[in-house]
């Protein structure tokens, strides 16, 4: 049998480690009473499994005590067997790490295009500095010419290494 100052430092041992409002202590009470009076030290296992071993974050932690707190009385051993299962079906955690999806084909044509545009201004500042001082440029002509002979390049460039990644996609 608990007594009320054993289930209030219970409470507020929640409250700490899982940095929980007033009303989400309350929530959770009625959610899992059982949690309450459940085996710390087997709470704290499994709060150590969930953070350090699944990759949890601590606010992720908050919402899954507020939503599943079950997984705080499962056994460790079925908890790691079946933490992608849980993981994918069990816990409505957005952005999880088995839930993250690539970049769009939109994302990756922007990124060709960036790359290729770095690549085309470094070439045109090479190419076209070379040949505007051969051809004896100096000053704000050199400036002028090499700076437009680089965006120039890096548009071009970057233009194809869009439309080669848009044709991967």
């Amino acid at each position: 049998m608990f007594s009320t100052v054993r289930i209030d430092k219970r409470l507020g041992y929640y409250q700490e480690k899982f940095n929980l409002y007033g009303s989400e202590v309350r929530g959770l009470a009625i959610k899992q009473p059982k949690l309450i009076t459940y085996n710390l030290e087997h709470v704290k296992t499994n709060s150590f499994v969930i953070k350090e071993e699944m990759g949890f974050e601590d606010n992720e932690i908050k919402q899954l005590i507020l939503n599943k707190p079950r997984l705080w009385m499962i056994d460790q051993r079925l908890l790691l067997e079946r933490k992608k299962e849980v993981l994918i079906k069990k816990m409505p955690v957005p952005g999880s790490v088995y839930h993250n999806q690539g970049p769009s084909c939109f994302d990756k044509m922007k990124m060709g295009f960036m790359i290729g545009f770095c690549v085309g201004m470094a070439s045109g500042g090479l190419f076209g500095g070379f040949t505007a001082l051969r051809y004896g440029a100096r000053g704000r002509e050199l400036v002028h010419s090499v700076g437009k002979v680089m965006l120039q390049g890096g548009g071009t460039f970057g233009t194809f290494m869009a439309i080669g990644t848009g044709i991967r996609c």
